[in-house]
């Protein structure tokens, strides 16, 4: 008798009452329960709370929604100390076959999926999946695009040269560097390379109009450029302090015409 009782625990296990093991068929679930019970009942023992509960989570994980809210409904009326709790458990899993037989006779227990749904899923996870590809390839490639070519004053794309490393005093104002020719200039930037030319043919103001020029229509500065007419004139006259009154004169008319044209 003892292993009797033993046995019918054992088939009332969680891991045993899953309807998943059953085919989620309500039927085969309660007729697989039903045995156990039976034979803790013909030895005077009645199934434990925690049998119920197992019940009642098993069923839980039906397929059907509606089956699971009058399921969840008992359950919550059991832990509640409802009706359902005075309920035996043969009682119980009559009520499960009562709500179940309907549901499945009408063929709502399970939505079946046809053919053509299913191969329009798979099509979906598919484009997806490509999608997803393609994305990550296109930010992988923008983001080397961003740090290889930098944009320049134009808005085009500029490659960025490396230099030579600053020139030591007594070596050479001309070198070749990663398949260029570079050339120093003192009076750049306080001593730099460039590809133009060397400190004795250095002139002032050269860079900044050439920069101008790159500029985007409509984009040139008045104020820049009134700073550079002198400095364009001084490469070519002496200094001011030194000039016969009559050039300084021609000088400040040079000024002003290059103000007033470049406001118009």
């Amino acid at each position: 008798m003892t292993a009797n009782i033993i046995q019918a625990n054992a088939m009332l296990l969680d891991a045993k009452l899953q309807l998943s093991l059953f085919g989620n068929d309500i039927s085969n679930f309660t007729n697989y329960v039903r045995a156990p019970v039976r034979c803790l009942l013909k030895a005077k023992e009645k199934p434990s709370c925690q049998n119920f509960i197992s019940v009642f989570h098993a069923c839980m994980d039906a397929p059907n929604d509606e089956f699971k809210s009058y399921v969840t409904y008992l359950y919550t009326d059991y832990r509640n100390n409802g009706p359902t709790k005075s309920l035996t458990m043969l009682q119980l899993l009559d009520k499960l076959d009562i709500e179940y037989k309907p549901i499945h006779t009408l063929g709502r227990w399970e939505r079946k999926q046809t053919s053509e749904i299913l191969a329009l899923t798979a099509t979906i996870s598919a484009l997806q999946s490509e999608l997803s590809s393609i994305k990550s390839n296109y930010a992988m490639l923008a983001k080397a695009n961003s740090s290889t070519t930098p944009q320049n004053n134009t808005g085009n794309p500029q490659l960025k040269l490396e230099k030579p490393p600053t020139r030591q005093p007594g070596t050479p104002e001309i070198t070749e560097f990663k398949g260029l020719t570079w050339k120093w200039c003192d009076k750049c930037f306080g001593g730099s390379w460039n590809r133009t030319h060397v400190t004795a043919e250095h002139q002032p103001g050269i860079g900044k109009r050439n920069r101008r020029r790159n500029q985007p229509s409509g984009a040139t500065n008045p104020q820049a450029n009134l700073a550079q007419t002198p400095a364009s004139n001084a490469s070519n006259t002496p200094p001011t302090d030194s000039m016969p009154s009559e050039t300084a004169t021609n000088l400040q008319s040079n000024i002003a015409s290059s103000t007033t044209l470049d406001f118009m």
